[in-house]
Order: C-alpha cells, then structure tokens, then sequence
C-alpha cells in the first residue's frame, strides 16, 4: 500500500564508469524488482484502552508493514510481506513486551486496469502471537482475494481508494471448534477506504485517513503531515472499537486510542 522504498542498490566508488548502458538497465530493472515498500501502517504510539482500566496505565503500541515483490512477469507479480504488532508495557515493571502479533502474508498481484479497479491480489495469509500450544496460543491461516479500487473520487487534491477483503480461515486444530469462534467474531469480510489529501497538485499529501472494518470492529486511523520539515512522518492518530486489537485478546471488545508518529505513505501505484 505504502510506496516508500527502500532500494537495495550495488554502488562502489567509480563502479559507474565500468558499465556499459545494457548492462545498467538491466541493473536498474533488478533494482526496481527488489525493493521494499511499505504495506500497512507504520507506526509507534501510546496506547490506552479500557483493557487498562485496572492497572490505569496505557503502554506502546508499535506495528512494523513492509512487501516486496519477489517475482514479477508481464503484469503478474509474486509480492511477500509481513507486518508484526507489539504491544509494550513500558510504564510496567521491567517494561514487559506483553505481545508480539505475526501477520506474514503471500500473495499473487495481477495488475490488469478495469474500471476503478486497478488490481487483484490473491493469496494466503498467517496470524500468530508467536506462543506454543497452550491456553495463550493463537494461530490461524486465511485465504483471501482483494481487488484495490483507486481514483474513486476524480478531485486534484484527494485520491480515495478502495481495498475490499474476502477470506476464509483454515488450518486451525482442533479444527471445528477454534475455526466456529474466529469465524464467528472476523466474518469472511472485511475492507478499507483510504482518503489522501494533497495539499496542491503535484506537492507532497497532507493527511492519510483510513477506515477499516470488519464483522465485528471498527478502526480509524489519521496520518496528518503536520511535522515541521517533515515529508516522511506524520502525527498519528488510531480509535478501535470491537475485537480482535490483539490476537490474545481476540474474542474481547476493546476501546482503544493511540496517538503517536508514522510513516507517511502514498497512494497505490
């Protein structure tokens, strides 16, 4: 989703000067296929929900999103990503990271323009908090397709995209009871709407405002470019209401409010 690239490039001191024109398109394409982007959001902010209520303390709550393409032919792409949530009591004693949320995803991005819909992507999903068996696991596997709807809205200063979800979960033991309660609370549904706001045509965005719902939550998320000299971070701003904030706490209705820094991203390309 994200489009801040991290290029893993071959450079040496009048390395340059050695390659001939053939050799250095090729390089360049190498070097496109190879990078990283971000994917969800990236953030670090402070935490409180009603979760907190009987320690009346809030905590860190920090989510790392990138992908890459790892093959990539003719329009068709294999994209890897993994995004991880950290859940960090820091004002605890000895500062305890109560969570860690694994979300490593693979999936087929076939780009074939069609209306609004600019691309499909297909593919499997994982979710884990990392535990053993035992009273505290949490492990699931989905299959999901989404199309990405872009330009929704034709303005010079806000392009809206679209990012419905569907998926099926599998792959859990025992097998009738774990799938009848996650499917219960995450549906087979779900979707994102993203409105960014360009302060002038062809200038830097302004502000990212994400909406994000399930069966059975709800998430707002503001990125509002009001740093000083910034054009890569952004005041960050998160409510969730319902279930599943952590994987733990999956069947648990939470109400949260984040507020810290993030990643400023832009529009799916």
């Amino acid at each position: 989703m994200g489009r801040i690239r991290i290029t893993l490039a071959l450079v040496g001191l009048g390395l340059g000067s050695l390659i001939s024109p053939s050799r250095a398109a090729d390089r360049d394409v190498l070097e496109e296929r190879r990078r990283i982007d971000t994917y969800r959001s990236n953030y670090i902010s402070y935490s409180t929900s009603d979760v907190n209520r009987s320690t009346q303390d809030g905590h860190l709550k920090v989510q790392t999103s990138i992908t890459s393409e790892a093959v990539h032919w003719e329009g068709i792409s294999l994209n890897i990503s993994y995004t991880m949530l950290a859940l960090w009591d820091i004002f605890q004693e000895s500062s305890p990271f109560r969570e860690y949320d694994h979300n490593p995803e693979a999936f087929v991005t076939v780009r074939h323009p069609w209306w609004y819909c600019k691309a499909v992507r297909a593919g499997w999903m994982h979710q884990s908090n990392g535990q053993v068996e035992g009273p505290t696991n949490r492990s699931w596997d989905r299959v999901f397709v989404e199309p990405i709807f872009v330009r929704l809205l034709k303005a010079p200063l806000y392009d809206v995209e679209v990012y419905p979800r569907l998926w099926s979960v599998w792959g859990m033991a025992p097998q009738n009871q774990r799938i009848a309660v996650v499917n219960d609370f995450s549906g087979h549904f779900g979707g994102n709407l993203t409105v960014v706001v360009n302060h002038n045509v062809g200038q830097r965005n302004v502000g990212r405002y994400v909406i994000e719902v399930g069966k059975a939550y709800r998430l707002l998320e503001l990125h509002l470019n009001t740093l000083p000299a910034s054009n890569h971070y952004a005041t960050f701003i998160q409510i969730f209401g319902g279930k599943g904030e952590s994987e733990v706490n999956f069947d648990r209705e939470t109400i949260s409010l984040s507020v810290g820094i993030s990643l400023i991203t832009e529009p799916f390309q």
